[in-house]
């Protein structure tokens, strides 16, 4: 049997092609660092807006029965924990965790007070949740912004979508009603943006940054 060799050469060159195509795709979608401390904050705030594993729809093992919740939200982890990091409806916070290493805190995760599984998350994910966990979270408490500073930071970075006075969206509250009725849950979205949603996120900027635009967007308009 005679051999094409043009045409093998061909095949092989192209499937050399396709291969290094593949590795780069696949490089090219790991996330950074930056990228993983977003994906993580966002996982902590709503993780079945961004998951694409199983969705929980009974409710949490470890929701207290009078907290008045039920379902697929109590597998939210800013449900039992805030996002002030502290904790809420009696259950401890997070910030205990700061500082440990990936491993500690995707063990706790999994375990059986926590009981999120590989059917839930992607390796990436538990990575990101722990990223965030160890070095995401602060004791909001202890942070104060500078106006002014803020007001250039939103100028400049926020403004486009919200507008100046943070009203310009109109299917949602002013921007300035949001902050000052859920201040802790408006930092978090600064920093990391919402699930879902194209809002930019600021963590890979320095926390006085997002610290500043808080602090800034507490002084809009709240009608």
């Amino acid at each position: 049997m005679k051999i094409n060799v043009t045409l093998v050469k061909g095949a092989l060159t192209g499937l050399t092609v396709m291969a290094g195509l593949v590795a780069y795709s696949s490089q090219a979608q790991a996330l950074t660092p930056e990228g993983m401390m977003v994906r993580g904050g966002q996982l902590y705030d709503w993780y079945y807006q961004i998951t694409t594993g199983d969705i929980q729809t009974g409710t949490h093992v470890s929701m207290p029965a009078d907290a008045g919740q039920t379902g697929k939200k109590t597998w939210r982890c800013s449900a039992c924990h805030g996002f002030n990091y502290a904790g809420d409806l009696g259950i401890g916070g997070i910030l205990g965790a700061s500082g440990k290493s990936a491993d500690e805190i995707i063990a706790i995760i999994k375990d059986a007070k926590h009981n999120y599984t590989s059917d839930m998350f992607t390796d990436e994910d538990f990575q990101s949740l722990a990223m965030f966990v160890s070095k995401g979270a602060v004791d909001i408490s202890k942070l104060s912004g500078d106006v002014k500073k803020g007001q250039g930071y939103f100028e400049t970075i926020c403004a486009a979508c919200h507008g100046n006075d943070g009203k310009k969206i109109t299917d949602m509250p002013p921007v300035g009603a949001v902050v000052n009725k859920l201040p802790d849950r408006s930092l978090h979205r600064i920093r990391f943006s919402k699930p879902g949603d194209s809002m930019p996120a600021l963590s890979a900027l320095p926390l006085d940054v997002s610290v500043d635009v808080w602090s800034y967007t507490k002084t809009l308009p709240q009608e």
